[in-house]
């Protein structure tokens, strides 16, 4: 399937004060979870735990080119 079928995934960004309380509400609806690294403001890298660590400044410009270019 496409985008919106069941592989279809969401990366998300939680404060770790809510990291606890979001998981439950993902498992309460079903919706799978997983945690794959830590987001650090300071140094404005995403650290996936064991694969890279992502600049933040990367990440947005790409998403916001694919979306620019998706929806004008």
């Amino acid at each position: 399937m496409g985008p919106s079928g069941p592989e279809a995934g969401v990366l998300v960004t939680v404060g770790r004060e809510d990291d606890v309380k979001f998981q439950a509400l993902c498992e309460a609806r079903g919706v799978p979870c997983l945690r794959i690294g830590v987001t650090d403001a300071t140094s404005g890298l995403v650290e996936i735990k064991d694969i890279a660590d992502l600049k933040l400044d990367d990440i947005r410009q790409g998403w916001s080119g694919v979306m620019a270019e998706l929806f004008g």
